[in-house]
């Protein structure tokens, strides 16, 4: 697990970001339909490897984790669900943003660059820090219990690998 205290990398995840840019596979999404598009609407809360959101639609919050790899060119990132990996990709910080380029790694190869031209069947993001966040603290006790909830579900899917 990677904490925050350990990682400086991980420590310039924390907070509340903004997605304010959004190609797919070669296709500028006009940032209107961006609330639309993202189950996230747009917008997320990082806490530790936790990334915890709340659906537009019906305001049910959900959370994802994931794992970077800054020592790599570029530097990795992959988020999973309890049912496994959901995308891999690449990041790169830019002052206030953070630029993510991602794809499902049962459709493509990790990225290697960010454009997400047509065909590559990426997604990317350019994500601003926001000021302020959209949730109060009960997010921080739901954000506790889901990275206890992930931490359990993949220690038992190590344990069954091993088995």
């Amino acid at each position: 697990m990677q904490g925050q205290d350990k990682d400086p990398e991980l420590r310039k995840f924390q907070g509340y970001w903004d997605v304010t840019d959004l190609v797919e596979d070669g296709k500028m999404i006009a940032k209107e339909n961006i609330r639309e598009i993202l189950p996230s609407g747009g917008r997320v809360q990082i806490i530790e490897n936790a990334i915890i959101f709340r659906t537009p639609a019906d305001g049910r919050q959900s959370a994802k984790v994931f794992r970077i790899e800054p020592a790599k060119y570029p530097k990795r990132i992959e988020v999973s669900t309890s049912q496994g990996k959901d995308s891999w990709g690449i990041y790169q910080f830019d002052a206030d943003k953070v630029i993510i380029c991602l794809t499902d790694p049962n459709e493509a190869e990790r990225p290697d660059d960010f454009p997400a031209e047509s065909g590559s069947k990426s997604m990317m993001k350019m994500v601003k820090r926001s000021a302020a966040g959209p949730h109060g603290p009960e997010v921080q006790l739901q954000a506790d219990q889901t990275m206890r909830r992930n931490r359990r579900t993949v220690s038992e899917r190590q344990h069954d690998r091993r088995d």
